[in-house]
């Protein structure tokens, strides 16, 4: 059974299995300093997905931005880094768990946005 906070925070916080990739990658290496282009190179990902989710990630106060563009790990407090460490655990042991969280959180709110939809 996966952690109710470590729950939400995948489902809230990340939404996404690009989010929880990124986050993971930056929190491995947490002094180093990346570009979006060496992030999209390093993850395979398309761009507009890197540079979409660098700020995310930096509103939920996982990463800084210094002024030349370089993002790097850095929660703003322990307990924060500590959620990301179970998040990294849990998915180190059961990635189709956390996986299932991710898609679980979109089918619920697309059955939401179509219940909406019919009462149109």
């Amino acid at each position: 059974m996966i952690d109710e906070d470590v729950a939400r925070f995948v489902q809230d916080g990340l939404g996404s299995v690009w989010a929880l990739t990124l986050m993971l990658t930056l929190r491995e290496n947490p002094d180093r300093r990346w570009t979006a282009g060496e992030l999209v190179a390093h993850l395979r990902a398309s761009e507009a997905i890197v540079r979409d989710l660098l700020p995310r990630l930096g509103k939920l106060g996982l990463l800084v931005d210094s002024d030349a563009g370089q993002w790097r790990w850095r929660p703003v407090n322990c307990g924060l880094d500590d959620l990301c460490r179970r998040v990294a655990e849990e998915y180190a042991r059961r990635p189709v768990g956390i996986v299932n969280l991710i898609a679980q959180r979109r089918s619920n709110l697309r059955l939401l946005a179509d219940v909406f939809r019919f009462w149109k």
